[in-house]
């Protein structure tokens, strides 16, 4: 039962996998990893424009710094690790990448969460 368990949930942890036994970044997810990759590059252009004209005009920044500005800080750095990582698999990842089962986790779970984080930034309201 525990291999059936195993072929049907590849992610499913297993009692003999330890943190330091070999995992690897497969290439098959190369081209999901350039098309998320492009996908953000896209989404930071209405967060740069807020950037853009909270620093061309300083009313803006008095008037939303606490609504827009900061919400769209938070989503541009805390998106900013899952945009690397995905950059950084779809440049460097062409074949088989072996790793550690715990740099694999620490790469893939924290900077999505991290990606899911920045989506529910609190609003400070004045």
């Amino acid at each position: 039962p525990g291999f059936n368990v195993r072929a049907r949930h590849p992610f499913f942890p297993w009692v003999t996998d330890y943190y330091t036994d070999p995992a690897f970044f497969h290439a098959s997810y190369r081209p999901t990893a350039i098309r998320n990759s492009i996908v953000m590059y896209l989404n930071y252009i209405p967060i740069l424009f807020i950037f853009y004209c909270t620093r061309r005009e300083s009313k803006i920044w008095e008037f939303y710094k606490t609504t827009i500005v900061f919400s769209a800080s938070v989503q541009f750095f805390f998106t900013l690790p899952q945009t690397i990582f995905e950059t950084w698999f779809s440049i460097a990842v062409d074949k088989e990448y072996e790793t550690t089962i715990f740099l694999c986790s620490m790469f893939k779970l924290n900077t999505a969460a991290f990606n899911i984080m920045s989506y529910n930034a609190i609003v400070v309201m004045e």
